[in-house]
């Protein structure tokens, strides 16, 4: 079918698609370059246990907001006009950025001491608690800012602005890799946190600008009181405890993979990368897409294009899910071998992480 007979939807998909996959090189290769430097020792342990509160509290947040406060968004936009949807979205980027300081301060005073009481059998020596104290603010602060771009970026999908959502969400993972390539020998794992707490920082940035220039946001400050919109808030923390639940088997599986010994952690993290990107770049591009279309048909009662089209999307996902899973499952070791057996990651390794 020629790519101009295709629906918005169908082409903004396609595009999405392509463009998620284009930003997941980065992941790979800031991966394959932490594998290569650093391999699977104690050293990836501690750091990826850092990142397990930090990242489910912000898989949490980000996704609640995405499937609540954009529906929201344009649902005000549709009914009261652009003026009465800034004020809107003002006040929740305000709030979003007192949220941003409290998740970092608290984050990084409490949690390293409750991990730590969890698993005091990994931290055999005081400058390995300091170091995992380092990490800990760190990884808060990384995904402070992270939390914050996303719902940046949320909004400039919720206005069709794909590629300007998506492209400087790369940015993290490239100056995660020029830390390890300029600073890896002499920092150590760590030379990955700064750079990606500054790529984090760009991001943020990037996306703070396009949203104002856009005129989507204008900026931290005194709004109209939530009061004066219609929205039901309980629906939100309703989304927060959907989501709790398959994010909490996540940290439980980290948990119990860092109970197991060294290397465990970052074995188990290794295996994830693989079918987790493939499923980010066809499922998650493909939400990307329909996301702001079906909140538009939603808020315009358009009802029946929304069900015919969620069960087109449901049969796409899985006709492409199903074949590709199996590719993985088969073909397990070689892949993690061609990715990552070099450097600090020895066949042992591949071994481990295939399994």
């Amino acid at each position: 079918m020629p790519f101009k007979t295709l629906s918005p939807l169908q082409r903004n998909s396609l595009l999405i698609i392509l463009a998620t996959g284009l930003i997941k090189i980065p992941l790979v290769l800031r991966d394959i370059a932490m594998a290569g430097y650093f391999g699977i020792d104690k050293d990836m342990d501690l750091y990826l246990y850092a990142l397990v509160v930090p990242a489910f509290l912000a898989a949490i947040t980000t996704a609640s907001f995405n499937y609540f406060f954009i529906p929201s968004y344009l649902t005000v936009k549709t009914q009261k006009g652009a003026d009465h949807a800034r004020q809107y979205i003002d006040q929740l980027f305000t709030s979003a950025l007192i949220f941003m300081f409290l998740f970092i301060f608290l984050l990084s005073l409490f949690v390293p001491h409750i991990l730590i009481r969890m698993n005091p059998g990994i931290f055999t020596h005081p400058d390995l608690i300091k170091q995992f104290f380092v990490f800990s603010f760190l990884a808060s602060a990384l995904f402070g800012f992270q939390i914050i771009a996303l719902i940046l970026a949320f909004l400039l999908q919720a206005e069709h602005r794909y590629l300007n959502s998506l492209l400087p969400q790369a940015l993290p993972p490239v100056m995660s890799i020029l830390g390890i390539v300029l600073f890896g020998k002499s920092w150590g794992i760590i030379s990955a946190l700064y750079g990606g707490l500054l790529g984090s920082a760009m991001n943020f940035g990037i996306l703070y600008f396009l949203c104002h220039r856009l005129k989507i946001i204008s900026g931290p400050g005194p709004a109209m009181p939530l009061a004066k919109i219609d929205v039901d808030y309980s629906q939100f923390m309703m989304l927060n405890f959907a989501f709790i639940l398959p994010s909490l088997l996540g940290v439980i599986d980290q948990q119990m993979a860092i109970s197991l010994g060294e290397g465990k952690l970052a074995a188990l993290t290794y295996g994830l990368r693989l079918p987790d990107g493939i499923a980010e770049i066809f499922c998650g591009g493909l939400s990307v897409a329909i996301f702001s279309y079906f909140s538009e048909w939603h808020a315009r009662d358009q009802h029946q294009k929304l069900v015919e089209a969620t069960q087109k999307v449901i049969i796409f996902s899985t006709l492409l899910i199903i074949p590709i899973s199996l590719f993985i499952l088969l073909y397990a070791k070689p892949i993690v071998s061609l990715l990552f057996e070099r450097g600090a990651f020895t066949p042992e390794a591949t071994t481990l992480v295939s399994q």
